[in-house]
């Protein structure tokens, strides 16, 4: 009588939670919160004009930044860890090795930029709509194209 092997499955992976952030957060300000080399900002909320800005090594970790303007920035190198995005926008950024984990990215503007970023602890199916939805292609679900085509 012949035994058949164990069978292997995947290891199952978890659903990314979204981050955390407290329920009140201290506004960020500028000249205080500017972006200045190897600087790091913990539990903010980001509502700046931070556009031509240079990000050199960095990091921000529990911080919202619910419509911020990264626009033609130099990102290359920071760090958002557990950061909300949500609508932010970084049309023409320059992202080659900034990190993304476990951040919001609904809705974030200029998401074409960030070629060379890295992101980590996102569901990949959340994540492929999103860069779907920023290159404008639609994404429908197999039931409702079937019954559309009735």
């Amino acid at each position: 009588m012949a035994t058949r092997p164990a069978r292997r499955t995947a290891p199952r992976v978890g659903t990314p939670q979204s981050p955390r952030l407290p329920p009140v957060l201290a506004e960020a300000a500028l000249p205080e919160h500017d972006l200045e080399p190897e600087a790091t900002f913990y539990r903010l909320r980001f509502a700046l004009d931070l556009s031509d800005r240079t990000a050199e090594v960095v990091e921000f970790q529990q911080c919202r930044f619910q419509g911020a303007d990264f626009s033609h920035a130099d990102l290359c190198g920071t760090q958002f860890v557990d950061c909300d995005l949500t609508g932010a926008q970084f049309s023409q950024a320059t992202m080659t090795g900034a990190y993304f984990r476990g951040c919001i990215l609904t809705g974030t503007g200029g998401i074409t930029s960030f070629a060379g970023a890295r992101i980590a602890g996102h569901d990949p199916t959340v994540l492929s709509h999103i860069l779907a939805s920023a290159l404008g292609i639609q994404i429908e679900d197999d039931q409702a194209t079937d019954q559309s085509r009735r």
